[in-house]
């Protein structure tokens, strides 16, 4: 059935189990599901920030080859030339 997850699932074959006698609980369930790979995966929520295709001004980065051996050694500020 189109979106029916595990719960809804163990609802409906509850019955069916106790006829056949099955012994298997939700979780049961899940992990049967889980180990022949019949869960559906989760989407991941996220949003993308980082917008690296645009025609701003990037900075040569200067630290690149740099080793740094002691504190305080490398200092790094932001320039917003709009500001001043």
């Amino acid at each position: 059935m189109p979106k029916t997850g595990t719960k809804k699932l163990h609802k409906h074959l509850k019955n069916e189990l106790k006829q056949n006698n099955i012994k298997m609980g939700r979780d049961a369930l899940f992990n049967l599901l889980r180990s022949y790979g019949l869960l559906v995966k989760k989407t991941r929520r996220f949003h993308i920030t980082t917008n690296s295709n645009h025609f701003f001004y990037k900075s040569p980065n200067l630290l690149k080859d740099l080793e740094i051996m002691h504190a305080e050694q490398v200092f790094v500020s932001v320039y917003f030339p709009e500001i001043g």
